[in-house]
C-alpha cells in the first residue's frame, strides 16, 4: 500500500541551502520532487531555494556590494579551505565570531573577499534563525536537506535551528557529503538529524515515504541512518539503479523563485540535466586522484529517446537554452544515437559536457553540430609520463591534438594543469614549458593546481601509491567542534605531504600560464590550409613573426600531414619512405628541426604533433 492508497497527507519541504550555484537548480532535489509527484501524489512536496534567499540577504545587508562573483568565489574558489562551510559555522556554533581570526589567517591575502566572507560569517546566525522561523510557519512535517560540496554546515545549522524551534519536525539529510562513512559520522555526531540518507535516491526516497506512511519498517529503507533509543542505526545501500530508472528533474519551483527574486536581474538560469551516472573509464582505470562518485562508479546511461524527450520538454517549458550536463563522462553510445538526432534539430542550444580527451575530429564536429559549446575533457597534463601516473589512458600529444582540433571547431575547453603526483619531477613539465609559446593559439589551462587528497580516490584508498601520511584538512578543525575521529570520517579533503614539484616551480608554471592567457586573448592564430595543392601556414601568434608562407617542399608538406596525429621518428620515417624511398632518419630529423624552429610542432615522449589548426567552414565564415 502506498501513501495515495492510505489517504495520508504528508507535507515535505526540500531545501537547497547555500552554496548551491545561483544559476543552476539542484539536480538532486529536482529528481526527488519529481519522484514524490510520480510515486505519491498525496504527498505535498515543495522545494525552497534558500540559497537564493541567502544571496538576497547578503546583497541587502552589504548595500549590493556582494556580487554573484563573490558568491561563487566563496563556494568554489575557496572550496579547498572550506570557505562556504566556514561562513555557516557561526550559526552552527551559535556565535558570530566562531574562529574568525584563525580562519582569516588561513585565508591569507584575498583582498576584499576576506572582508565579505567575514561579514557573511557574522550575518549567518541571524539569517538561519529567520529562515528556520519562516520554515516552521509553513507547517511542513518533514524537511529534506541536500548537502553537496560546500553545503554541509549550512545544512547542519538549519537542521539544528529547526529542531530547536519545532522538535516534532522530522529532518533527513542526504547528498554526496553523506556518502558512506561520511553519512554515518554526521548522523552519530548531530542528534538533531533524525535521518541521513547515503547513496542514490531512486531506491531510498520512495521507501522513506512508505516508511513515513507506516507501510514498512525503518530497517527496510536502503542507505538510511536512523535512531532508536538514542542509538544510531544504518541500513546498507540498495544496488545502483539502472539507466532506465534515472528520473527527470522537476525545476518548476526554482524558476518560479528566481523570477520572484529581488536579484533576478543578475541570476542567469541554466538547466542541469544528466544523461548518465558513474564513469565508464573509472570502472576500468580509476584516475588516481579522483574522488568523485564514491560508491557510484558503475556507469549507466539513459537511452537516447528518453534523453532527447527530456531535453526537448525542459528547454521548451523553461525557455532556457543553456544546459549543463552533470555527467562525469559522456556515453560513447551517444555519438551514434543522441547527438546525431540532436544535431538534426539545428537548435540554438548551448550544452556543456564532460568527455574523454581522445576524441576524433568527426566526434568533435558532431558535438558542435549538436549544440555542445563547452567541453571538460580532463586534460590535466601534456606529459605522457604524468598522464600514466594519473591512469588517464591518453598521451600528452593526444591531449594537445584535442586542444588544436577544438580550436578549429569553436569548442571551449575547460582544463587545469595538475601537479603534485608521487613520482613527479620538474622534467615532467619540460614539454609544457618548451612549447607553451608555440601553443599560444590554443586554449590555455585556467591555472596550475596541486592536487588534493580526496576521499574515495585511489590515492586515498591505497597507501602504497604514495600518500602514506594524511590527516583531515586543517580547515575542518576551524569549522567543526568534533573529535578527530569524527572529523576524519566527515572530511572529504585531507592534508598530506606535498609530492612532486616545489611550490617555487608551481609559481613559475602559473606565471607561464598567465602569459599564455594574454597571448591567446590577444588573438593568436596558427592555421594551415591547402592553396593550389600547396600547404600554406598562416602564423599570427603573439611573440612569433606574423606571416603566411608555404612549406619548403612536398615532402615537408606530406610530413606535416602525417603529423596530424602523434608520431615518433621511426613511425614518421616509415610513413615518409612510402612517399620517398630515399628518405633517411637524418632527413626526418632535419624536417622535424624545421618544424621546431618555426614552432609548428609539439613533442613529448618522442612523439611529434602538428600544431597548426585546420581551417574549418566555421572559421572561414567568421573570417569573412
Amino acid at each position: 500500500m502506498n501513501l495515495e492508497e492510505s489517504g495520508i497527507d504528508l507535507n515535505i519541504l526540500l531545501v537547497s541551502v547555500p552554496w548551491q550555484n545561483l544559476n543552476r537548480p539542484s539536480l538532486g532535489l529536482g529528481i526527488l520532487a519529481q519522484m514524490a509527484k510520480q510515486a505519491h501524489p498525496s504527498v505535498n512536496c515543495r522545494t525552497l531555494y534558500l540559497n537564493i534567499k541567502w544571496f538576497e540577504y547578503l546583497s541587502e545587508h552589504m548595500d549590493l556590494t556582494f556580487t554573484a562573483s563573490d558568491y561563487s568565489d566563496i563556494s568554489e574558489e575557496l572550496f579547498d579551505i572550506g570557505g562556504g562551510d566556514f561562513v555557516f559555522s557561526s550559526s552552527l556554533h551559535k556565535t558570530d565570531e566562531w574562529q574568525s581570526s584563525r580562519y582569516a589567517e588561513l585565508m591569507g591575502d584575498r583582498g576584499d573577499l576576506t572582508e565579505k566572507l567575514m561579514t557573511a560569517h557574522r550575518l549567518a546566525p541571524r539569517f538561519i534563525d529567520e529562515a528556520a522561523d519562516a520554515i516552521v510557519q509553513m507547517g511542513f512535517d518533514v524537511i529534506g536537506l541536500s548537502s553537496v560540496f560546500s553545503q554541509n554546515v549550512a545544512c547542519l545549522a538549519l537542521a539544528q535551528a529547526l529542531k530547536d524551534k519545532s522538535p516534532q519536525i522530522k529532518i533527513i539529510m542526504g547528498g554526496a557529503n553523506c556518502d558512506g562513512v561520511q553519512g554515518t559520522a554526521l548522523h552519530k555526531s548531530y542528534d538533531f538529524l533524525d535521518y541521513v540518507a547515503s547513496g542514490e535516491g531512486e531506491s531510498t526516497f520512495p521507501a522513506f515515504l512508505d516508511y513515513l506512511a507506516g507501510n514498512r519498517p525503518v530497517t527496510d529503507i536502503p542507505g538510511l541512518c536512523w535512531r532508536e533509543n538514542g542509538m544510531s542505526g544504518y541500513n546498507p545501500p540498495a544496488p545502483l539503479p539502472p539507466g532506465s530508472e534515472l528520473v527527470r528533474p522537476d525545476y518548476d519551483e526554482y524558476f518560479d523563485q528566481v523570477e520572484k527574486s529581488s536579484r533576478s536581474d543578475i541570476i542567469r538560469p541554466e538547466l542541469v540535466m544528466e544523461s548518465s551516472r558513474g564513469c565508464w573509464w573509472g570502472q576500468k582505470h580509476h584516475c588516481t586522484f579522483c574522488g568523485l562518485n564514491g560508491a557510484g562508479m558503475a556507469f549507466r546511461n539513459k537511452d537516447a529517446d528518453t534523453m532527447l524527450e527530456e531535453l526537448i520538454d525542459l528547454v521548451a517549458k523553461h525557455q532556457v537554452l543553456d544546459v549543463v550536463m552533470a555527467d562525469n563522462i559522456i556515453s560513447m553510445e551517444y555519438f551514434r544515437s543522441f547527438l546525431p538526432r540532436l544535431a538534426e534539430r539545428d537548435w540554438d542550444i548551448r550544452l556543456h559536457y564532460e568527455v574523454k580527451a581522445n576524441l576524433k575530429r568527426d566526434q568533435l564536429a558532431l558535438l558542435r553540430d549538436a549544440g555542445v559549446n563547452i567541453i571538460q575533457p580532463g586534460i590535466e597534463s601534456v606529459s605522457t609520463r604524468l598522464l600514466g601516473l594519473m591512469r588517464k589512458g591518453v598521451s600528452g600529444p593526444r591531449n594537445v591534438a584535442l586542444l588544436r582540433d577544438c580550436e578549429a571547431f569553436d569548442l571551449t575547453v575547460q582544463w587545469y594543469l595538475l601537479t603534485g603526483f608521487p613520482g613527479e619531477t620538474s622534467d615532467d613539465f619540460l614539454s609544457f614549458e618548451r612549447y607553451a609559446s608555440a601553443m599560444s593559439h590554443l586554449q590555455p589551462p585556467r591555472t596550475a593546481l596541486r592536487i588534493s587528497l580526496e576521499r574515495f580516490s585511489p590515492y586515498f584508498d591505497d597507501l602504497s601509491l604514495g600518500f602514506q601520511n594524511r590527516r583531515h584538512a586543517s580547515h575542518y578543525d576551524l569549522i567543526y567542534d568534533l573529535p578527530d575521529e569524527a572529523l576524519t570520517d566527515i572530511a572529504y579533503l585531507f592534508d598530506t605531504d606535498n609530492q612532486g614539484i616545489s611550490d617555487k616551480k608551481l609559481t613559475e608554471l602559473r606565471d607561464l600560464i598567465d602569459s599564455w592567457h594574454k597571448h591567446y586573448q590577444a588573438g593568436s592564430r596558427l592555421t594551415q590550409t591547402e592553396i593550389d595543392g600547396e600547404t600554406v601556414i598562416c602564423d599570427e601568434r603573439a611573440g612569433w613573426e606574423h606571416r603566411a608562407y608555404g612549406l619548403p617542399d612536398s615532402i615537408h608538406a606530406y610530413a606535416y600531414r602525417c603529423l596530424d596525429q602523434p608520431l615518433g621518428t621511426d613511425a614518421l620515417l616509415d610513413a615518409l619512405s612510402g612517399h620517398d624511398p630515399d628518405m633517411t632518419k637524418e632527413s626526418v630529423l632535419q624536417i622535424l628541426s624545421y618544424f621546431e624552429e618555426n614552432g609548428l610542432v609539439f613533442c613529448d615522449d618522442g612523439h611529434y604533433l602538428a600544431l597548426a589548426t585546420l581551417e574549418t567552414r566555421t572559421q572561414k565564415r567568421m573570417a569573412a
